[in-house]
């Protein structure tokens, strides 16, 4: 059918049908036994796929389910001329694509509303036991490698203060990306952020020795006063901007591998989860090449007397 396709398109018995100006062409999708054919609906081109339908039922022996196939038009279609194009064809005519394997094919602008029953219907069935009540965990693939970079990553992020209200200044990596020494008190409740400044905004030194050990409360009062007026947020320790990079992250994989292939590193590692993921095969043998150092990186290569 393909091939008849192309040839009447070629002689224009079918329209071409383009989604913008400058836009390619798009005739058809084949999937399995489903068919995709697009068009201008003219009635040359229905009187054409009607034929063809009959040429492909003679030469393969089979016939097209007209019961389960349907005509979708433009929405500014009058209701008349789709009544008439679809008699051409013998099919009803749809609003809509439907759903394929589950899930619609037509997606709103607003795309909550149409993934919603199907993430209801997953959480009442515990599916997924680690699926949360968020459409973003539904639609992102790769839910579970992000859990895993996330234990991985976890000590290369640190917090740049705002107004402090997400940050726990006695254990938060806050001070270049570490968690300050504070000094022995009886109480063991966190200090408040407004309490380390003075009325303009600077760092109270004496507040900030009274807290926090000679070394951190150095770099403290080194470190830029915080903007009270904005929200505290993470970043990334190893790019000039804070912005994770996958460059940037793979690079530091490598340097932790390279000093910290312990016992203790490998059995702290979630290989559980990693092999549990519901995902491409690769990208968790990707993780435990790196992990072990058998990865044939240049450096790794070159140790082994492979030169590239």
């Amino acid at each position: 059918m393909a091939w008849l396709m192309r040839d009447l398109f070629a002689v224009k018995l079918l329209q071409l049908l383009k989604i913008s100006r400058y836009a390619p062409p798009i005739t058809h999708l084949f999937y399995a036994d489903d068919a995709f054919i697009c068009c201008k609906a003219t009635p040359t081109s229905f009187e054409t796929l009607r034929d063809l339908f009959r040429c492909f039922e003679l030469a393969s022996g089979q016939m097209i389910n007209l019961d389960k196939s349907f005509i979708k038009f433009s929405p500014n279609a009058p209701a008349d001329f789709k009544s008439h194009m679809s008699s051409i064809l013998k099919m009803k005519t749809s609003d809509s694509f439907g759903n394929y394997l589950g899930v619609p094919v037509d997606l709103p602008s607003k795309k909550s509303l149409v993934f919603q029953p199907l993430l209801d219907m997953m959480t009442t069935r515990r599916t997924y036991r680690f699926l949360r009540r968020d459409l973003r965990s539904l639609i992102h693939p790769f839910y579970g490698l992000a859990y895993v970079a996330r234990h991985a990553f976890a000590p290369s992020f640190s917090w740049k203060l705002g107004n402090g209200s997400s940050v726990d200044l006695l254990t938060s990596p806050w001070v270049n990306g570490t968690s300050p020494s504070v000094r022995p008190f009886s109480s063991g409740a966190s200090p408040v952020l407004s309490s380390l400044l003075t009325p303009s905004g600077d760092w109270n030194p004496v507040a900030v020795y009274r807290w926090f050990q000679s070394p951190y409360a150095n770099i403290i009062l080194a470190m830029e006063p915080p903007h009270i007026d904005i929200d505290d947020f993470l970043y990334w320790k190893y790019t000039e901007d804070g912005v994770y990079t996958v460059r940037s992250g793979y690079d530091f994989l490598l340097s932790r591998i390279s000093f910290s292939c312990s016992p203790s590193f490998y059995s702290a590692f979630p290989w559980k989860v990693l092999w549990g993921l519901r995902c491409s095969p690769k990208f968790p043998l990707l993780v435990w090449r790196i992990v072990h150092n058998i990865f044939p990186s240049l450096e790794i290569l070159s140790t082994r007397g492979i030169r590239i």
